[in-house]
């Protein structure tokens, strides 16, 4: 019973971890597609309800 609750707190550890890359990751993305394109070109690609093209 100990290994299984020490393996579930290392897997959401783990799990929170990747969360705070992937969010770290979407705000660096989101800041070079600021910088090389147009605001109003930028706006459209991170708009979260777009169609897929």
């Amino acid at each position: 019973m100990e290994y299984t609750a020490r393996l579930d707190f290392l897997w959401r550890v783990q799990a929170k971890e990747e969360i705070n890359e992937m969010r770290e990751l979407r705000e660096h993305n989101e800041n070079m597609l600021r910088n090389i394109l147009p605001s109003h070109v930028a706006r459209h690609f991170l708009e979260k309800d777009r169609d897929n093209e």
